[in-house]
């Protein structure tokens, strides 16, 4: 071999082929975009709170059992923390919301109404009830 090739020649010119060239800006639209907004009105979308634990792929795969929903909720994963799930009518997404809180693995996740918002905290709401005991009765202001 009396002829040694350059990198360049050989393709492995790592400087010239990791070069990081800028892309413009992607737009999105001002306003909400109506068609979006109403194939996406069944869907919750849901966050995990503890990654370590709790995997999205094993919850989206379970919850629909927990709920005897399994034929009627298409499931999404999002990434590592958040999941969608498409429901087909109101009554079911409504029954399942009417269950909260939620829980997996002995940890709480939020499940919450698909909204138009870009925001890394969302789904960030869990309703649950409090029942508080030995409230002296003057303090009463509701009776049932």
């Amino acid at each position: 071999m009396d002829r040694h090739y350059s990198r360049e020649e050989k393709g492995n010119d790592f400087v010239k082929s990791r070069r990081w060239i800028r892309e413009h800006p992607i737009k999105f639209p001002d306003e909400a975009n109506p068609d979006f907004i109403e194939a996406n009105k069944l869907t919750l979308i849901g966050r995990i709170l503890n990654p370590a634990i709790q995997k999205p792929k094993n919850l989206i795969s379970f919850m629909p059992q927990v709920w005897r929903m399994e034929d009627k909720i298409k499931w999404r994963d999002l990434g590592p923390e958040k999941f969608q799930f498409n429901f087909k009518c109101e009554v079911d997404l409504q029954a399942v919301l009417s269950e909260a809180p939620f829980h997996f693995k002995r940890w709480i996740f939020f499940l919450q109404r698909w909204e138009p918002v870009i925001s890394d905290v969302f789904p960030s709401k869990i309703p649950f009830w409090v029942r508080v005991h030995g409230i002296p009765a003057f303090y009463a202001t509701k009776l049932k």
